[in-house]
């Protein structure tokens, strides 16, 4: 998975532009996203998600949270969005890691972002 040249960003820099990303990925989503269709974060969203993985999974997992969250409160009128429902498009978002770190990565969204939300994220 080709990086670039690492560069140094002010961690208060690389919040931003991964909340401007996470609130970018949730419009684009809601817009194209039909309820019968699986509810994929696109290209962007999932290379920035790979390079965090393994840089600051914690950081990853809240990624991953903040989108959920942006979702669920952007979401169409009848269109609940749930962590399961974002589950089955995750892992086509990070292909490009070896499988057992898209299952690590899955397995701590699926504990914890209900914690992070502080709700039940399946309804």
């Amino acid at each position: 998975m080709p990086m670039g040249e690492p560069r140094e960003v002010p961690d208060s820099i690389l919040t931003h532009l991964v909340g401007a990303l996470v609130k970018e990925t949730a419009q684009f989503m809601l817009q194209h996203w039909q309820p019968d269709g699986i509810l994929q974060p696109p290209d962007p969203f999932g290379m920035v998600l790979e390079w965090m993985w393994v840089a600051e999974p914690d950081r990853a997992v809240a990624m991953v949270s903040d989108l959920l969250w942006q979702l669920r409160r952007g979401g169409a009128a009848g269109r609940s969005i749930t962590l399961d429902t974002l589950m089955v498009g995750l892992p086509l978002a990070v292909c490009a890691l070896p499988p057992e770190q898209v299952d690590a990565l899955l397995d701590r969204v699926e504990t914890e972002v209900p914690q992070h939300l502080g709700e039940d994220v399946n309804t």
